[in-house]
């Protein structure tokens, strides 16, 4: 009676790689889970390479956030609607919309970022300047588009 052994390796390798995958997609569910989580709440912005003297950034239950910025000149201005967070992606994903993310075409109203909260607790949110998500955070903190938050 002949055995090959590789008939009877492979179904276990197939199981590792599928295991292994899932453990990855559980650890990013998790993560996205709890940077959601961690993120709630009220944002001081401190520093950005945009024309901005200050603002807040706040996200609530629910799945919705309001940004507020102020222009050097002194202007106002506030974004607020839904978002959405996908953490499947070696940088955590942050889609912010005008008004509601499952509205026909809120894709073309809506900012692309990625998201990180800092070892010293601040949130980092760099946009993308292309309309689709950067893909990654730039070496420079003040570049443009790079936001930088403390919790109120």
């Amino acid at each position: 009676m002949y055995c090959n052994i590789h008939r009877i390796v492979r179904p276990g390798k197939l199981a590792c790689v599928i295991l292994i995958s899932f453990f990855i997609f559980s650890l990013n569910l998790l993560n996205a889970q709890n940077i959601e989580k961690d993120i709630m709440g009220k944002w001081i912005l401190e520093s950005t390479g945009d024309q901005l003297t200050g603002g807040t950034l706040s996200f609530q239950d629910g799945g919705t956030y309001a940004f507020q910025k102020i222009f050097t000149d002194g202007t106002k201005a506030e974004l607020k609607g839904g978002y959405l967070m996908d953490a499947g992606s070696s940088s955590v994903r942050l889609r912010l919309c005008l008004g509601d993310c499952s509205t026909a075409g809120s894709e073309w109203t809506s900012e692309f970022c990625i998201v990180r909260l800092a070892d010293d607790g601040r949130l980092e949110i760099y946009m993308s300047s292309t309309g689709d998500y950067p893909g990654k955070f730039p070496k420079d903190r003040s570049a443009e588009r790079m936001y930088i938050f403390a919790r109120e």
